[in-house]
């Protein structure tokens, strides 16, 4: 549940921030002119009073100005509408609480126009379309790791598990253990791995559900680099030092060729030089992670003749 710090009587204090729906003696609703300290950008709530419970202006969102340090009110242009934590023009997504037929997740309907935005008719309810969340009976866009204009968390984490909604953007979980987790590029959109493993092992980890939260043992699905030569050109045998993942460059698009030392894309292999390889594309991206291989060449230097072209391990796609 997000917090929101905010001036009252001239007294800063953090409480739980109301949601379409809650109890108004429950949460806090923003007013402007209350107290901030981040950039953020949310929906514009009020209490009804015949109802007790939280509901929204449309029209209207809070923008917190940090130069004044007070939160800001502002209007969309007329016939837009506050949608996914931008002015935008279309139907009215919200209704008031109470209201029957409002078109809110599970309600009855006919027709798709008789649910609101990111919804559809299925079977004769409102369900919200694959790409949105429901939250608190309304749809809401779901958001990739990186992506802004996040209202709650669970935008995020309906795409990444336990990813965040910080400042109105979807941040990776905080770590493991203390291990963190970075946002890592592919060509399948952005995801988060986990920056290095335990006891010095400098090697990014691939975020995969075999993972235990000790992070002792690398899973069967990791895919492995058989050829990796030392410093003086000689191979290193496997289970030597690691059985290391294979490391690859993203700026490689040959995916049939393998290149050892992690100079090509993603390709298996089980033969340790260069040549044909087996395609793999669809099933493991390049993950790139510039400061987590940055670590990774220099804790290896001396021990493994890793490719200068390699950016990024090879972990299993989206």
């Amino acid at each position: 549940m997000v917090t929101l710090a905010y001036n009252k009587s001239g007294g800063v204090f953090s409480k739980q921030q109301c949601r379409i729906g809650d109890d108004c003696s429950s949460c806090a609703i923003a007013q402007e002119g209350d107290k901030c300290t981040e950039e953020t950008t949310s929906e514009s709530l009020y209490c009804d009073p015949k109802t007790n419970k939280a509901d929204v202006h449309e029209n209207a969102f809070l923008v917190c100005n940090l130069l004044k340090n007070k939160i800001e009110r502002k209007l969309c242009a007329s016939g837009q509408f506050f949608i996914d934590g931008k002015c935008r023009s279309g139907h009215v997504r919200y209704k008031r609480q109470g209201i029957a037929g409002s078109g809110r997740v599970g309600d009855f309907c006919s027709f798709n126009t008789d649910c609101l935005t990111g919804m559809f008719c299925s079977t004769g309810s409102c369900t919200c379309l694959s790409n949105f969340v429901a939250i608190q009976g309304y749809c809401y866009l779901k958001k990739n790791p990186g992506e802004s204009g996040c209202q709650y968390a669970e935008q995020c984490s309906a795409v990444w598990p336990e990813s965040r909604c910080e400042k109105s953007r979807c941040e990776c979980p905080e770590d493991v253990n203390g291990i963190p987790y970075v946002q890592a590029k592919t060509r399948d959109g952005v995801i988060c791995i986990l920056h290095s493993g335990e006891d010095g092992d400098p090697v990014p980890k691939c975020p995969l559900p075999e993972y235990d939260d000790d992070l002792l043992t690398m899973p069967v699905s990791q895919l492995r680099n058989p050829a990796m030569t030392d410093p003086d050109d000689s191979d290193v045998e496997l289970g030597e030092h690691v059985n290391p993942l294979q490391f690859c460059s993203s700026s490689s698009t040959d995916y049939t060729n393998f290149v050892a030392n992690g100079g090509g894309a993603c390709v298996y292999s089980q033969d340790p030089q260069n040549g044909d390889g087996v395609y793999i594309a669809d099933i493991y991206d390049c993950v790139t992670s510039v400061a987590s291989m940055a670590n990774v060449k220099t804790a290896m230097e001396g021990v493994y003749d890793i490719s200068p072209a390699a950016d990024g391990i090879c972990c299993p796609n989206r």
